[in-house]
């Protein structure tokens, strides 16, 4: 699960996802047909989690990182992490 995966990474100053990240992110989904592995991505992302931080967390190489992020870029029109977390926040004020 991924608060598991983000404490053995970040330890505890990464706490349980809130209620209202989770709620946007399954908005996001929904509305840009990301896959499961791509939110996973996300939920990272917005933690400011960097690619290296990331591929040791999820236990896959970098690059696949860098091509996710590829991916959720074009999926939602974005083209930077700042822009991705952007909409991930008007997401929650939704």
């Amino acid at each position: 699960n991924i608060i598991q995966v983000l404490r053995r990474s970040f330890g505890n100053r990464y706490p349980a996802v809130c209620p209202s990240l989770t709620r946007a992110l399954g908005a996001m989904k929904t509305t840009f047909e990301l896959s499961d592995r791509e939110i996973e991505i996300m939920q990272f992302a917005y933690r400011n989690a960097n690619a290296k931080q990331i591929s040791e967390a999820l236990f896959i190489a970098e690059g696949t990182v860098y091509s996710h992020f590829k991916r959720i870029y074009r999926k939602v029109d974005v083209h930077s992490k700042k822009e991705l977390i952007a909409m991930v926040n008007e997401f929650k004020r939704r």
